[in-house]
């Protein structure tokens, strides 16, 4: 191979690396948003987890109150 061939073959190289060098950063960026986007939504999902307990147990509550007296609210009626 001559000296020219191998200066073209080593500026291939040299782009296909600067190349990859740059898809590496772009991916390492994409991959630390994405990261921060999992981490906001893992304290969303807690404090939403949070808050349907909450309600559940005031529903509860609420049901405890009210007594076996009066039939549930989300009870069909005997005719359907």
């Amino acid at each position: 191979m001559s000296e020219a061939g191998r200066d073209a073959a080593l500026a291939a190289l040299v782009s296909q690396i600067e190349d990859l060098q740059s898809r590496l950063l772009f991916q390492d960026d994409a991959l630390s948003q994405l990261d921060e986007v999992v981490i906001a939504q893992a304290g969303q999902l807690a404090r939403l987890q949070h808050q349907v307990a909450e309600l559940a147990e005031k529903l509860q509550q609420l049901r405890d109150e009210r007594g076996a007296s009066s039939p549930p609210v989300d009870e069909k009626p005997p005719h359907y």
